[in-house]
């Protein structure tokens, strides 16, 4: 997949790429009872960080999104490990969106490399 998209994106003769991997903050730490959705997540992350490397150096930037508890339909059949009441804690997706969207594209001369997004 690294090649794949390394050489798609040379084809491109648009300047400032961005590519953004929203995955979770499964990427960045461990849960109990989510091994597998973890193990998915951290080589979600591999991939991204293979991405940095790949086009360092270029008008490609890369950023990866780490966002932890949103309030999806994801949650909703998964009752015996998240309840009802923390489920209520998480974010609305459409603040998540905002948040992500703000940073992806910001007018700075700066480049956001990670966003990593948690509820209060």
């Amino acid at each position: 997949m690294i090649l794949f998209s390394t050489e798609t994106l040379k084809v491109k003769e648009e300047k400032d790429l961005k590519i953004v991997n929203i995955m979770s903050s499964a990427a960045l730490r461990g849960n109990k009872q989510e091994a597998v959705y973890c193990a998915t997540k951290w080589g979600e992350r591999g991939y991204t960080e293979s991405l940095k490397v790949a086009y360092k150096g270029t008008s490609v930037k890369v950023i990866g999104v780490y966002p932890g508890g949103i309030n999806t339909e994801f949650y909703k059949n998964s009752r015996d490990y998240v309840s009802e009441e923390k489920q209520s804690t998480f974010m609305k997706p459409s603040d998540v969106a905002k948040t992500i969207i703000g940073n992806v594209t910001n007018e700075t001369n700066l480049t956001v490399a990670d966003i990593i997004i948690e509820r209060n």
